[in-house]
């Protein structure tokens, strides 16, 4: 066997031109990166939004790579008090990337303080800007990127001073398999062209994900001292982890869906949180998304209930069963 890496988040993509996906995303980075090459100045203000594990931090440590500068990152649950904002903007160089992940964890005054800043490129010391000489600490011309969840959480003036507004989409199972391919490559790890498919559907469009159980495959094979991943391993990984091959759904989604099954009208999340066992916000937030996006349940004031879709797909793990 020769020598692998064992991490599937190592050897990721360090240039534009090597990411798989979000093929908008990556020409609106060319033109911004070619625009502040040319122009020898640093690359653009920029909010990156979207739901989690689609690649927003790994797209902002690639244009501090292509920048040629310092990647200073940060989550925004980091950033509570005033002092903590200063460092991190002081820290900067000119054209040095300041990335502040969640950043729609940040309170208001912090949002405030930073689009001051963006706004001024400089810092107010003292604690009322309504003084009519507060002291001005000026800033180099670093690149703030932002990275949410939740962009509508933002205060509109600071949502305001970034100059590209990137909203991450979710992969099409085509995206999953060509980025595990060029994944598996940099790793060295082989596997059977069925299990890069049937792993990227199972991925729910989500790169985190997909690479998550193609590692989980990868140890499968290597419990066996296998160097090739089969089909078989893949299965075999789908029971361990509890996991269907259909969508990829875990137990606690299957028993959400038989919930809904038995009761034969909209079911309240309330009565739903307390069958599962889980608070409503992990119910609402962890558990049903992804069974609404894929159509399987539908919710309105009345509570949640099944749609076709998701009767059907019942039907057919009970056939399997």
């Amino acid at each position: 066997m020769t020598d692998r890496a064992a991490d599937v988040t190592e050897c990721p993509p360090g240039v534009i031109d090597q990411v798989v996906g979000q093929k908008g995303i990556v020409e609106r980075i060319k033109v911004a990166l070619e625009a502040a090459w040319n122009d020898g100045v640093r690359f653009p203000h920029a909010l990156m939004t979207g739901p989690p594990g689609l690649g927003k931090s790994l797209f902002a440590k690639i244009i501090a790579n292509e920048m040629g500068c310092e990647l200073l990152e940060t989550l925004a649950q980091n950033l509570w008090n005033p002092n903590e904002i200063h460092g991190l903007l002081i820290q900067a160089g000119n054209k040095d990337v300041i990335l502040i992940d969640e950043c729609d964890e940040l309170h208001a005054k912090a949002q405030t303080q930073l689009y001051r800043a963006l706004e001024d490129n400089c810092l107010f010391l003292c604690g009322d800007l309504r003084q009519a000489r507060p002291k001005k600490i000026p800033l180099r011309r670093f690149t703030l990127l932002a990275c949410s969840n939740h962009e509508a959480s933002l205060v509109p003036p600071l949502r305001d001073r970034f100059r590209l507004i990137l909203r991450f989409a979710y992969y099409s199972p085509q995206e999953l398999a060509a980025l595990l391919r060029q994944r598996a490559a940099r790793l060295r790890w082989e596997a059977e062209p069925r299990v890069i498919e049937s792993i990227a559907s199972l991925g729910r469009g989500t790169p985190r994900i997909a690479l998550r159980l193609f590692e989980s495959c990868h140890r499968t094979a290597r419990s066996r001292n296998k160097d090739v991943i089969t089909f078989e391993h893949f299965t075999k990984t789908c029971q361990l982890e509890a996991i269907d091959d259909r969508l990829g759904l875990d137990d606690v989604e299957r028993g959400y869906l038989a919930i809904l099954a038995d009761s034969h009208q909209p079911t309240r999340l309330q009565t739903i949180s307390r069958r599962l066992g889980l608070p409503p916000r992990t119910v609402s937030k962890a558990i049903e998304e992804f069974l609404v996006r894929q159509g399987l349940v539908a919710t309105s004031d009345a509570g949640r209930e099944l749609t076709n879709k998701g009767i059907e797909y019942l039907r057919q793990v009970d056939q399997t069963a």
